[in-house]
């Protein structure tokens, strides 16, 4: 076949592209095939040579898959060795630390990842430090995840998930009750990222926080009556009018009151379906976020 194609100057990236998803649904023994008939057919190019690495890449996947995790860190360094030069190392580095996290080992996830950081920097992945925190986050190590949370703001803010990460920070500094950082960072979401759903989770999350963390109800109902007249008809609008009902009782208690608060209660389980989730899966097999 490749001598059929020889001139056809795409032919390796077509044939790599076949290979990737082979490689992506657990096909080793087709990938390799592959990137060996590209190495073979286009000798001394740098297509040959990627071809050797990708291959090198399927064989440290299928250790990773049999849980060999010896024989493959050894594996990775000495793919660091063999094509340290080659620039599309970085990315590969990146897909094995991948793998590891699609199989919840965050910490050779992280391991991996940091490798990338670390030795190769600005030539991997920017989304790596939102990785890494959201590794960190799951380990429950949660003072490194904020770090890795605020590098993300700091120094990456138009990586892929980076409008996520200010209302990551408000959720773990509230967790660890640290109320001031976490409004702090719930105000800046819709004032960082202000068209995504986050900006309308951190508002609700706000009002939250000022009644249930720090019972100042007037603050909490300014704050609920702000997103429903931004979000009437929100993802968070049901939990929104509850919450708002819950402060207009706690202020001016009634029986009027007390009815409105369990209509909104109500209202709210009414249709459990609609009640959003929080998610955050910044990586899913086939490259859906």
């Amino acid at each position: 076949m490749i001598a059929d194609f020889n001139d056809y100057q795409r032919l390796p990236a077509v044939l790599r592209n076949f290979a990737r998803k082979y490689r992506a649904v657990g096909k080793y023994d087709q990938a390799e095939s592959i990137y060996e008939t590209i190495a073979a057919g286009f000798p001394d190019t740098n297509d040959a040579l990627r071809a050797q690495l990708d291959a090198s890449m399927i064989n440290i996947l299928s250790f990773i898959d049999d849980g060999n995790d010896t024989a493959a860190m050894a594996a990775i360094d000495k793919l660091i060795a063999d094509f340290n030069d080659h620039s599309s190392l970085p990315g590969a580095v990146f897909v094995l630390g991948e793998q590891y996290f699609y199989g919840e080992d965050y910490q050779k996830a992280i391991d991996i990842w940091k490798i990338v950081l670390n030795k190769y920097p600005g030539r991997g992945p920017k989304l790596i430090p939102y990785l890494l925190a959201t590794c960190y986050e799951r380990l429950e190590d949660y003072p490194t995840a904020i770090r890795y949370y605020k590098q993300v703001v700091e120094e990456y803010p138009d990586c892929k998930y980076a409008h996520r990460a200010p209302y990551r920070l408000g959720l773990l500094q509230r967790g660890q009750k640290q109320y001031d950082e976490a409004i702090y960072w719930f105000t800046q979401q819709p004032k960082l990222y202000s068209d995504t759903l986050h900006a309308e989770r951190a508002m609700h999350s706000l009002g939250a926080i000022y009644m249930r963390d720090l019972e100042d109800y007037e603050a909490a109902a300014g704050i609920f009556e702000s997103y429903l007249r931004q979000y009437p008809e929100g993802h968070y609008a049901k939990m929104a009018r509850y919450g708002l009902a819950v402060c207009r009782e706690k202020l001016a208690p009634s029986t009027d009151a007390t009815k409105r608060r369990k209509e909104a209660m109500d209202q709210l389980y009414s249709d459990v379906t609609t009640l959003p989730i929080e998610e955050n899966s910044p990586l899913q097999k086939g490259g859906k976020e």
